[in-house]
């Protein structure tokens, strides 16, 4: 319209075929001429030109595409996919000069996103730090996080006695790593020396997620689902059937069987001395102390303590955890289910607080729900975290480690507020746990800057306070008796 004019863009931002767009671009034409909106559909697509719609903007209504001077914006809906070609049409008389004179003809670019970036992962550590558990190369505590070397660790299990500390580590090439004590040789170097610092445990790189450290030992399953021990074999917790007396400075394999779980929370050594581990068929075995029943085979007391793996009854279950003498295991079916000691209702079974012992020696469930999905257990308490985002709490409650702004014991489960919670991991009187918009929470016992939040000395929580940071929505580690948390960070 109009002897030699014409409406056309001048530049494209990403640029017509560029190869490494960011993924949460916006679309940008920039015209000879002001522009305001037209009228019909611009559609972003895959394949083609005319392939699959992965977006569209209707010119007039769309909040998404913005006209201001001479730009047109187009906002995504979300963001685009990683490498990956887009194809980008303006039909014609989708865009107006803004005089009204003139309108595009149809405009046709395509521009490809940037390669994916490798996934690496961080891993942060806080609280008290005798043995240099916290990988800092020095035995400072911290009452914030503080990052431990490397961006490629995959899961970090803690856990300790009351005088000695560790920590078990994995990386995504699948090696083992560890850092703190080593005076029983729980560090596998082959020595009774401890390290301040991760130090590499041989030279494999078939080790899973199912790693742990327990008292005074270590215990990990490999990608053959082998189970592999060492460290301090007191009352038989490595599981070999050999003497308690005998130590091992290296991994030593459990018999030969091939059929261990290598999910990450399918074995767990407790600070009483007792482990228990699942196997690819869905069955639980124990060894190591008995005498409050924790093995869950209907016996406790004398003898109170087996060298050689024990079965528990089942085929179903799924996940276990256990300190202080009592144990708590989640079934496939959604059911939660404890057994143990239980003076303070920390079995959640309505029994307690007060009862003489209270020990349960067969697993007993939790309510009736068969909605929960993951659990912790700190000293005399318990927590586990539903499917619809609720978590609840019982036991003890000495420093309000059960998080509802008190000091009240419950032998019950009782909900903590929130719809939100993710997962969970603990301490032996505190917890921390995420949300899931990435947020983390911690309260409880306060002594050596375990909360995470900047404070040090006693200074209790009974309510969840949040610890800075955004940090994702799962938990890849368990807390210890030493005052001290790590946390794994996924970045991209």
């Amino acid at each position: 319209t109009g002897f030699g004019l014409t409406m056309f863009p001048v530049s494209y931002d990403p640029g017509i075929s560029s190869t490494s767009q960011a993924i949460d671009t916006n679309i940008t034409l920039d015209w000879n001429r002001p522009v305001k909106a037209g009228s019909g559909t611009i559609t972003i697509r895959t394949g083609s030109a005319s392939g699959t719609v992965v977006d569209q903007f209707v010119v007039g209504s769309s909040s998404s595409i913005t006209f201001a001077n001479n730009q047109v914006i187009l906002n995504p809906a979300a963001d685009l996919s990683y490498e990956t070609e887009y194809f980008v049409t303006f039909p014609a008389a989708t865009v107006k000069e803004a005089g009204d004179q003139l309108e595009n003809s149809q405009v046709n670019y395509s521009f490809t996103t940037l390669e994916e970036p490798a996934t690496t992962y961080e891993l942060w550590a806080w609280g008290g730090n005798g043995d240099g558990q916290l990988g800092q190369n020095s035995e400072a505590k911290n009452s914030s996080p503080v990052q431990i070397p490397g961006d490629d660790w995959r899961t970090a299990s803690y856990n300790s006695s009351t005088a000695k500390t560790h920590n078990i580590l994995t990386k995504t090439d699948g090696t083992l790593w560890e850092i703190g004590a080593g005076g029983n040789g729980q560090l596998a170097q082959n020595s009774r020396t401890s390290y301040s610092s991760p130090v590499q445990v041989g030279t494999d790189t078939t080790w899973s997620l199912n790693v742990i450290g327990g008292t005074k030992c270590s215990m990990g399953v490999k990608t053959d689902n082998t189970l592999w021990v060492w460290g301090w074999n007191e009352y038989g917790r490595l599981g070999t059937g050999e003497s308690t007396n005998k130590d091992y400075s290296s991994p030593v394999q459990i018999g030969t069987d091939t059929t261990w779980s290598t999910s990450a929370g399918s074995m767990s050594g407790g600070q009483a001395a007792n482990t228990l581990a699942i196997k690819t068929d869905g069955t639980m075995w124990a060894w190591g102390n008995n005498n409050y029943g924790q093995f869950g085979v209907n016996t406790s007391g004398t003898p109170s303590s087996r060298s050689s793996p024990t079965q528990l009854p089942g085929t179903t279950w799924s996940k276990v955890c256990n300190v202080q003498w009592s144990t708590y295991s989640i079934k496939t079916d959604g059911t939660l289910w404890s057994w143990g000691y239980n003076k303070s209702g920390q079995l959640g079974q309505n029994v307690g607080p007060g009862n003489p012992s209270g020990a349960v020696s067969s697993p007993t469930q939790v309510g009736t729900g068969t909605d929960w999905a993951s659990m912790a257990s700190a000293q005399y308490s318990g927590l586990a975290v539903k499917t619809d985002g609720t978590m609840w709490t019982w036991g003890r409650n000495w420093y309000g480690e059960l998080g509802h702004n008190s000091r009240t014991y419950f032998s019950s489960p009782t909900q903590i507020p929130g719809t939100t919670w993710a997962s969970a991991a603990s301490d032996k009187g505190a917890y921390i746990a995420t949300r899931t918009d990435g947020t983390l929470w911690s309260w409880g016992y306060q002594q050596s800057g375990q909360l995470g939040i900047n404070i040090g000395g006693v200074q209790h929580r009974s309510s969840p306070v949040q610890i800075p940071g955004t940090w994702g929505t799962e938990i890849y580690h368990v807390g210890s008796s030493i005052d001290a948390f790590n946390v794994l960070k996924e970045t991209a």
